[in-house]
């Protein structure tokens, strides 16, 4: 195994050449990683019954706001480290890098006290499911360190620029996930999954270490410790809270429900859709933030800004429209056939399916508060959003409670979407208003879709007339955008 330098790479500033082909690499390596997720996913349905799988997507949950307990240091510490870099302060950078460490792991260890603790009220608990619960939130917290620490090393290696790395390591995860994953499920279920996380998280230790990643150690500085906090938390909270937007319906089926488990790992069939769909539009979207950036950077113009986004929200709802019909005809029919257990929360995947194309189109409305330096809004609005989700869907809990919510959380979705984009496209004024023919020709193809649901019509001929509803609305926005155009009502300053 080769030895990992200290010393980090300087970053040297890329020309518009590089970063299309670090775009492309990033994105190749993303496309692949869905498509074998997508795979993984489907083996462990198979292999794990609904409630299995709802005790795995709790522990799931709680790997993923464990992130949260760094408080943002590894975010800024991977910012520190690009513009340290930049400078040719390399051991500034590293500083940076091993302070930022020390305080991620801190907290990733309250993290895990927290899982362990659980792990315990679970043992002493009589409750269905309680044994595995018990036994994968303790393995759970055993992961939580070591999942921070591979993410630290991957967020230095993303701020070095070394974007085919990254691309490589998302495929060979995705691969380890996939084999692992199923051989973990079917030797010991939730349990066996979280086991073979954390042997896969192993396997990219290993794995970065041979490809000479950047690595961090322990350090301390308390002064640079309260710097990287108060630079972090602004980055990380907005992010945290809209996490917890996307997470209220599963929250409300695991804790609010009876059989919580059965009802989360029914509903979770839906949720595959929509989580693939919503990886679509968020790499779509990848693209924005540093144009929206540079255009900022150049301009000080938030009509400018506002503009961009207006364009990018219309080309996105084009976009997405045709998979997200697709995904309401095709999907329930092909997932039945295939996790025939997990039929009760297909009635929910087509509401999660639009309500996924709102969370895309909200996307470049948050690049542009993002851009303009006022991520409060952001965070103000997705916390308004989580509590009308909490609300909405704890007052739809029923017996049978995986389509109430999904219709609650998809009309959650749409609101939030409409304000995002509201505020920010407003400074662009009635110019933003403009690209809103473009959007809603473009809900013709879910629409169809939507409206063709129980017609005794064969899947074939029902996906031909939400192809026939694509094309016009593709019509419809080259027409529409060749007139503004015409008309100047598009912002061509260069990005």
């Amino acid at each position: 195994m080769s030895t990992v330098s200290a010393t980090p790479r300087a970053s040297v500033p890329a020309h518009s050449g590089s970063l299309i082909r670090h775009w492309i690499q990033l994105g190749l390596g993303s496309v692949v990683g869905q498509v074998l997720g997508a795979l993984s996913a489907l083996v462990l349905r198979m292999l794990l019954s609904p409630g299995a799988m709802g005790v795995w997507q709790g522990c799931r949950l709680l790997l993923s706001y464990s992130n949260y307990a760094s408080l943002g240091v590894v975010k800024a510490a991977a910012r520190k480290w690009s513009v340290e870099c930049g400078q040719g302060r390399t051991e500034h950078a590293q500083q940076a890098a091993n302070v930022a460490w020390t305080v991620a792991l801190l907290g990733s260890l309250a993290a895990a006290g927290a899982a362990a603790a659980a792990a315990l009220w679970q043992w002493k608990s009589s409750q269905n499911w309680s044994t595995t619960w018990a036994a994968a939130l303790a393995l759970t917290a055993l992961v939580i360190p070591l999942q921070r620490w591979v993410t630290m090393r991957v967020s230095l290696l993303r701020a070095a620029s070394r974007f085919e790395l990254l691309a490589r390591l998302s495929v060979w995860e995705a691969l380890w996930g996939l084999v692992l994953g199923a051989v973990g499920a079917w030797a010991a279920g939730p349990v066996g999954l979280v086991g073979a996380t954390a042997l896969g998280l192993l396997l990219a230790q290993v794995w970065l270490s041979r490809h000479r990643a950047p690595q961090a150690y322990l350090s301390w500085n308390l002064r640079l410790a309260r710097e990287l906090v108060q630079l972090g938390m602004p980055l990380v909270l907005g992010g945290a809270v809209f996490s917890l937007l996307r997470s209220v319906d599963k929250l409300v089926l695991l804790f609010a429900v009876p059989q919580g488990e059965y009802a989360l790992g029914c509903y979770s069939v839906a949720l595959l859709a929509q989580g693939q769909l919503f990886g679509l539009g968020n790499l779509l979207a990848g693209v924005l933030g540093p144009r929206l950036a540079g255009a900022w950077g150049r301009t000080k113009s938030r009509p400018c800004v506002a503009l961009h986004a207006a364009e990018t929200t219309r080309a996105l709802a084009l976009v997405m429209a045709l998979p997200v019909g697709l995904a309401v005809l095709w999907g329930p029919v092909v997932l039945q056939w295939l996790l025939p257990q997990y039929r009760p929360g297909l009635p929910a995947l087509k509401w999660l399916a639009l309500g996924s194309l709102a969370l895309v189109l909200a996307l470049p409305g948050q690049h542009a508060l993002v851009a303009v330096a006022r991520p409060g809004i952001h965070l103000l609005l997705s916390a308004l959003a989580a509590v009308v989700g909490f609300g909405a869907t704890l007052g739809t809990v029923g017996p049978e409670p995986w389509e109430p919510v999904a219709r609650a959380m998809c009309g959650t979705y749409w609101g939030f979407a409409l304000a995002m984009l509201w505020v920010a496209l407003r400074p662009a004024g009635p110019r933003a208003l403009l690209h809103l023919p473009g959007v809603i020709a473009a809900l013709a193809a879910p629409g169809a879709a939507l409206g063709m649901e129980g017609v005794p019509m064969s899947l074939g001929v029902k996906s031909l007339i939400v192809l026939a509803a694509w094309a016009a609305s593709l019509s419809v926005q080259w027409s529409w955008f060749w007139h503004l155009i015409q008309q100047g009502e598009t912002c061509h300053e260069s990005s």
